[in-house]
């Protein structure tokens, strides 16, 4: 496949991953407003206090084993905020990084103007291959969710879902527990 038919499945990927996230935010809150797992239920029923989210932390991927390093060094020059970039757009590139995905860097790179060296990255199509992919599971993790479940069931099997959300997952409706 060409380079630019490569940025056009990137773009149009990363755009259904955008899609998917923003109606899975409006999913969440939604969610949040009916129902409550059966272990946030109990610790309010106890009056314990909530125990902070603990987020694990995504391992750091060794600079060796990551094909890109040498772009995301050139492309970090021109975004670190210490360097007078933007801090967003830099958190956006260790992402990327760290993710493998070297398409997105490659499209980064072109948008700052940042020369690239192809001969450092070896089977640059698979790769782009890899970048898709994980762009692709991104766009298709949250529909395995509970909220978006919730939010594409028709409203004649939503009782089979709370029923299933309750025996298998521990999520209850409030409006049963008479709770907001």
């Amino acid at each position: 496949m060409s380079y630019k038919k490569w940025i056009y499945k990137y773009k149009y990927l990363k755009a259904e991953v955008d899609e998917v996230n923003e109606k899975m935010e409006k999913y969440i809150i939604e969610f949040n407003k009916l129902f409550i797992s059966r272990e946030k239920y109990e610790q309010m029923k106890n009056n314990s206090e909530d125990t902070p989210e603990i987020k694990e932390i995504p391992p750091k991927i060794k600079e060796k084993n990551n094909p890109g390093k040498s772009l995301y060094k050139d492309l970090s020059k021109k975004l670190h905020p210490d360097k007078g970039g933007n801090e967003d757009e830099f958190i956006e590139l260790s992402e990327m990084y760290n993710s493998k995905d070297i398409l997105g860097m490659y499209i980064k790179a072109e948008e700052l103007g940042v020369e690239i060296n192809e001969s450092n990255i070896k089977n640059i199509e698979q790769k782009f291959q890899e970048s898709c992919n994980t762009l692709s599971k991104q766009a298709e993790a949250p529909k395995l969710t509970a909220a978006w479940v919730w939010a594409h069931t028709p409203e004649d099997k939503k009782q089979q879902i709370i029923e299933k959300f309750e025996h298998q997952f521990g999520i209850i409706l409030k409006e049963k527990l008479k709770i907001n």
